[in-house]
């Protein structure tokens, strides 16, 4: 999933047409919706669900809902991934790659519990802990 705005130039729209990414409009539901009907025929779906880049010093930012509302409609589970040196390979607003190491780490498979504050929270706790563990 990926906000419209990144459609507007040729070559990210290039590139994220050819990676099956779905174009979102975060003002309405559509997008999660279309994605909900993905996500039911058993199609894998990667989510930032910080949903934007972070320039910030701090480590992670706060998770949107969207990942609990995915996960509680589709009744999937969730994989938290950490990935460490991707600020460095591509920093933000660069146009072009840099060479560098890109580590990602996967933690254990979980289901929708709970309300979705809470679920949001458990993911970006598992998220925050594969990035300090060793």
């Amino acid at each position: 999933m990926s906000k419209t705005i990144l459609y507007r130039r040729a070559l990210p729209r290039f590139l994220l047409n050819n990676l099956w990414v779905i174009p979102v409009r975060q003002e309405t539901p559509f997008g999660l919706k279309s994605v909900l009907r993905l996500l039911k025929k058993g199609l894998p779906l990667v989510i930032f669900p910080e949903g934007t880049r972070n320039t910030t010093k701090r480590f992670l930012l706060p998770g949107n809902p969207g990942v609990a509302l995915l996960a509680a409609g589709s009744k999937v589970p969730v994989v938290p991934a950490f990935i460490r040196g991707a600020e460095k390979a591509l920093p933000f607003r660069a146009r072009m790659f840099r060479p560098g190491n890109i580590e990602i780490r996967y933690g254990k498979p979980f289901h929708f519990c709970g309300d979705y504050q809470s679920f949001t929270e458990m993911v970006m706790n598992a998220i925050g802990e594969l990035g300090v563990a060793p």
